[in-house]
């Protein structure tokens, strides 16, 4: 999957799982789509997604407010990649209503 791919199933705007693993053309751009259409979103998994940093992973925490699991394994530290102050606004963002479980096993 790429970004353009991941706008098209932006607009399915009761989407509430969504696993995308290993998607190369992948990047913050389509996860933002994503973020902003699948405003229900509960289940997400980016597993593998290496074009994913923190601003995607950021507007999920901040626009899809019903997130409760969430899988980031395998995403690449860089500095410019996933640091821990997204993984926190990512939490609070969800947390608010209901628990999250967010499984991370980085790449380095």
């Amino acid at each position: 999957m790429n970004d353009t791919a991941a706008a098209a199933v932006a607009s399915c705007r009761s989407l509430e799982r969504l696993w995308l693993t290993r998607c190369k053309g992948l990047s913050d751009i389509g996860i933002g789509c994503v973020a902003v259409g699948c405003l229900k979103l509960r289940v997400l998994s980016l597993k593998w997604c290496l074009g994913v940093g923190d601003l995607g992973v950021a507007l999920i925490g901040v626009k899809c407010k019903q997130i409760r699991s969430l899988d980031l394994s395998h995403l690449l530290v860089f500095n410019t990649s996933l640091n821990f102050d997204t993984l926190i606004v990512v939490g609070l963002s969800s947390s608010v209503c209901h628990p999250l479980n967010l499984c991370i096993l980085w790449t380095v």
